[in-house]
């Protein structure tokens, strides 16, 4: 955990685990490449400090996506913002996007019953 690979405060919060279970957590991390979060480290000590905690337990706790590991698209003004009036805001951009690939999404599965039909 000294190599700094995991931020400072996850790594004081994995110091206050008995060594068998610090070294669970970096072994899952290195196999993983998944580094714990502040809220999994002190879940870990929760856990740990009502005894439950265990390698099993982590192994089940770090195999959750974290917030911040969610897939996201983005994409830059510059590539979009032609195709909307100057006065829209961002949120107004996604929202019309989203909109426009759910009207998409419905007209495909029309056209999909359409052929199966007939």
């Amino acid at each position: 955990m000294d190599s700094g690979r995991i931020a400072f405060t996850p790594a004081v919060e994995i110091s206050y685990l008995p060594h068998e279970l610090q070294d669970k957590v970096a072994e899952i991390f290195e196999r993983d490449e998944a580094t714990p979060s502040y809220a999994q480290m002190v879940r870990f000590r929760r856990l740990h400090s009502e005894g439950k905690l265990t390698a099993d337990t982590i192994e089940d706790i770090m195999a959750k996506p974290k917030a911040n590991q969610r897939e996201t698209v983005k994409f830059s003004y510059e590539r979009i913002a032609r195709f909307f009036p100057p006065e829209y805001s961002t949120k107004q951009m996604e929202d019309a996007i989203v909109r426009i690939l759910e009207e998409r999404k419905r007209e495909v599965s029309r056209l999909r019953d359409d052929e199966e039909r007939g």
